[in-house]
């Protein structure tokens, strides 16, 4: 498994309800994608921060739904490129499975 995080600076004029229903229309989107395990979405009022946290399966699939396309449009909302940093996850401590998960 494989985690994204990911962020993007907010512009100034964007109020919280806006970003927040702008997050709620791309829920179906992402709910439909086998590939993806979680998404949960980020937003920081005082940084003027939003984003996302992608939990993959596999780094293809984080590369075929975060590409150059999908870059371009997160521009188009907020106005700005979004930072990409991803990571490796090798163990998961899971409360709600009350197991410690390996991968």
């Amino acid at each position: 498994m494989m985690i994204e995080v990911i962020t993007f600076e907010l512009p100034e004029n964007m109020t919280q309800e806006e970003v927040l229903n702008n997050y709620k229309d791309t829920t179906p989107k992402w709910r439909s994608v086998s590939e993806l395990i979680r998404k949960s979405y980020l937003y920081d009022e005082e940084a003027r921060l939003g984003g996302g946290i992608y939990h993959w399966k596999t780094v293809e699939a984080a590369d075929l739904w975060h590409g150059e396309e999908w870059r371009k449009s997160v521009e188009a909302i907020y106005g700005n490129k979004p930072v990409v940093k991803r990571f490796q996850v090798p163990i998961v401590a899971d409360n709600e499975q009350s197991k410690t998960i390996e991968f």
